[in-house]
């Protein structure tokens, strides 16, 4: 994995904490459209699917040339 000239480190950061704090803020919309019935179910959600997203998602911010 190699970082582009146009990479912008600080907000990668910012954008793991923001895709997080917006998962945490909107945590009662989210239980009823995901339909999470238990506090296990909404942090095994975080754990996975959404790590995996952000991992993804910062994978392809490092890696995408122009």
């Amino acid at each position: 994995m190699f970082l582009t000239k146009n990479t912008t480190l600080f907000l990668i950061h910012a954008t793991m904490m923001g895709t997080f704090m917006n998962f945490q803020m909107n945590r009662s919309f989210l239980q009823h459209v995901l339909e999470f019935h238990t506090e296990e179910e909404y942090l095994s959600y975080i754990e996975n699917e959404l790590t995996d997203h952000i991992h993804k998602t910062i994978k392809a911010l490092l890696t995408y040339e122009e």
